[in-house]
């Protein structure tokens, strides 16, 4: 994919109109015509201005690829990192404790324990943390019940 490729992409997959590109970059709309229909390139000068406009690196403008970043990136991951980017410190600050959180609960949810498992629901909910029992549920869960054969 080229760079021209790249930016059409991003234009697309963030809904600009080339118009309020070309306005954003402070360049004629004829320009951004003729780099869609691959007649000319953007201009070295302009791409530090079009990776901003776009909110892309410009590693990622020239090579398609990020510096440093996981293969695994998916656009979900960079979605929610462009919402992130338009938030209020305080708002951030309030993101990054509900996703420390939810991880905290996440990793104990891998524990094979229900009362973990209630007590993540419950959290997620937002409702009052009931007191949990820590023990051992497994010999109930796999005790027979009345859909097991004997």
């Amino acid at each position: 994919m080229t760079i021209t490729e790249r930016i059409f992409v991003e234009l697309s997959q963030k809904n600009i109109a080339q118009k309020d590109f070309a306005t954003k970059i402070n360049v004629n709309e004829k320009t951004v015509s003729a780099w869609k229909r691959n007649n000319s390139l953007p201009p070295a000068d302009k791409l530090s201005n079009i990776s901003d406009c776009l909110g892309v690196s410009l590693d990622y403008l020239l090579t398609g690829k990020e510096r440093g970043a996981k293969v695994s990136e998916n656009i979900t991951e960079r979605e929610l990192l462009e919402s992130y980017r338009k938030l209020s410190d305080f708002e951030k600050g309030e993101v990054l404790g509900d996703i420390k959180r939810r991880a905290a609960n996440a990793e104990q949810v891998k524990k094979p324990n229900i009362q973990r498992v209630y007590q993540a629901a419950r959290t997620y909910d937002r409702q009052p943390i009931p007191t949990v029992i820590e023990a051992d549920i497994t010999p109930l869960l796999e005790a027979p019940d009345a859909t097991d054969e004997y």
